[in-house]
C-alpha cells in the first residue's frame, strides 16, 4: 500500500472501550491477520482511528475522513552494529554503502539464501522482508522457523541439507506457499517436518520435492527445471527410505500437489505403494 499503519491490538485497551467496538477482537488472531488487515484497528498519527473489515479491502475513519499516513521508504530497517545477522546477510542491498539499509532497499530483496556462512538463528525479524518470495536455507542447523510464517509474500522454500527441529511455523504459509523442496534429507528430516505441518492445510502447495544426495552430482531445483551439476563434497549423503510421513498430511494438502519429485532415494519397491495410500 506504501503506508504507515499503526494497528491497535484490542484486547489492551480499556473494557470498557473493547465494549463499544463492534469486531476487531485479536483472540487467536495470528501475526498474518494484522498484516492483512483481516479485521483490525489501527490509527493514524493525528489519532484518527480506522478500521479494515477483510484484508485491506475496506479501509474507513471511524469519523468518515481517512487519510493514511505515507511510508517513509528511507526509515531503517537493519543497520550494521545489529548483531541478529541480518545485515551482514542483506548487505549486497546496501546500495549507497551507508552501513543502513532502508525499507525501500530492504523491498528489492526478493531471493535469498541463508547458509552456513550466515549468522541467522532466528526468523523474528522476517517480517521486514515484504517483498521476500524465494528462500533456500542451507547446511543450517536451527531449533525452529518461528516468524518464517510472517513474510507475506513467500511462496518458495527449499532446505538443503538442514537438521530443523520444529517445522511447524511452515503451517503458517499454508494459504501461500507453492513450492517445498528437500534436498540430502533422512526419513527422520522428513517426519519431523510433516508431523510439524500436519495441521496445515496449503491449499496452493504444487510442488512438492524431496531428492536424495549422490556422491557425484547435485540436483538444483528452481520453479522451471531441474538441473545436475558435478560437486566436490563431503557433507554425508542422505535420503529418504519411505513415503509414509506424507500420510500426516491434510487432504487438503495432498490434494493441492501436483508434482511430487522423490529422485536419487532409497525408496524400496513396496515402500512405494504407500503411494496409493498418499495420493
Amino acid at each position: 500500500m506504501g503506508k504507515a499503519l499503526y494497528l491497535l491490538k484490542k484486547s489492551g485497551l480499556p473494557e470498557e472501550i473493547q465494549k463499544v467496538m463492534k469486531g476487531g477482537d485479536d483472540k487467536g488472531k495470528t501475526y498474518t491477520d494484522f498484516q492483512s488487515l483481516n479485521d483490525v484497528y489501527g490509527v493514524t498519527k493525528d489519532l484518527k482511528v480506522y478500521y479494515s473489515a477483510r484484508s485491506g479491502e475496506n479501509i474507513f475513519a471511524l469519523d468518515g475522513n481517512l487519510k493514511l499516513d505515507d511510508d517513509d521508504l528511507q526509515r531503517t530497517v537493519f543497520n550494521s552494529s545489529s548483531d541478529n545477522g541480518y545485515f551482514g546477510m542483506l548487505s549486497d542491498y546496501d546500495l549507497n554503502e551507508d552501513g543502513q539499509l532502508s525499507l525501500e532497499e530492504v523491498k528489492s530483496v526478493r531471493n535469498l539464501t541463508i547458509d552456513s556462512s550466515s549468522n541467522i538463528k532466528s526468523f523474528s525479524d522476517f517480517y521486514n522482508l515484504v517483498s521476500l518470495e524465494k528462500l533456500v536455507i542451507d547446511s543450517k542447523i536451527l531449533s525452529d522457523l518461528n516468524g518464517i510464517q510472517n513474510c507475506p509474500n513467500l511462496v518458495y522454500v527449499y532446505f538443503k541439507n538442514v537438521y530443523i527441529s520444529d517445522y511447524s511455523a511452515l503451517s503458517g504459509l499454508d494459504n501461500r506457499l507453492q513450492y517445498l523442496y528437500f534436498y540430502n534429507v533422512d526419513d527422520n528430516e522428513l517426519s519431523k517436518c510433516c508431523n510439524g505441518i500436519k495441521d496445515g492445510n496449503f491449499r496452493k502447495l504444487q510442488n512438492l520435492s524431496v531428492a536424495g544426495y549422490s556422491n557425484w552430482f547435485e540436483i538444483n531445483k528452481d520453479a522451471d527445471s531441474i538441473t545436475r551439476n558435478r560437486v566436490e563434497s563431503t557433507k554425508s549423503a542422505r535420503t529418504i527410505t519411505s513415503l509414509t510421513p506424507f500420510e500426516n498430511l491434510t487432504d487438503t494438502t495432498k490434494g493441492a500437489v501436483r508434482y511430487l519429485c522423490i529422485n536419487n532415494n532409497k525408496i524400496a519397491d513396496e515402500n512405494l505403494n504407500s503411494l496409493k495410500r498418499i495420493y
